[in-house]
């Protein structure tokens, strides 16, 4: 059996994580469902025993959702903190795992949360994409929107895409 998960991106009682087992014999079959509020975007930790979510925080800011995950899958809510921005579309954990980072698309942010034992101790960055100057289609870019982040493969670069800019912007990491 192989647990696989969907998220659920929503404000209604039905938004969140619905976990399924694909069977042996390839049938899907419904686990258990973790609440959570405008769910879009999801990751694991390398050792699969923790999963970081985007989520909505409260109806000023978009968030990060922190779950452990027992040996069956399931996933148990350790915590969630504001991302700072409106609609968080966008999780990436950083090579060693101290960090996660999360794109604001909304607000033309990004944020940096410190990691320890699987939670999400505190934001420590929040950084604007807007003093960069905006993308040629004034219909779609007229502000920024970083909607992908990544680390090169390397290691050494946080990769911020944004949108509202047309720009893909390197952060050194350290």
């Amino acid at each position: 059996m192989a647990n696989f998960y969907i998220a659920s991106c929503t404000q209604e009682e039905s938004g969140g994580i619905y976990r399924y087992d694909l069977t042996a014999d390839e049938q899907i079959e419904f686990k258990d469902f973790a609440p959570l509020k405008k769910a879009n975007w999801m990751t694991f930790s390398k050792n699969r025993r923790f999963f970081y979510s985007t989520c909505q925080y409260d109806a000023e800011s978009g968030g990060v959702a922190a779950f452990a995950v027992d040996v069956d899958g399931k996933l148990s809510f350790i915590n969630s903190l504001p991302s700072g921005g409106l609609s968080c579309c966008y999780l990436s954990l950083a090579p060693d795992e101290k960090f996660v980072y999360a794109a604001n698309y909304q607000t033309g942010t990004f944020a940096e949360f410190v990691l320890q034992s699987g939670q999400l101790k505190c934001r420590t960055k929040l950084i604007s994409h807007d003093q960069y100057q905006l993308g040629p289609q004034v219909d779609r870019q007229e502000a920024a929107h970083p909607h992908y982040c990544a680390f090169s493969p390397d290691g050494k670069y946080l990769l911020v895409v944004d949108l509202g800019i047309d720009s893909v912007l390197a952060y050194p990491y350290t």
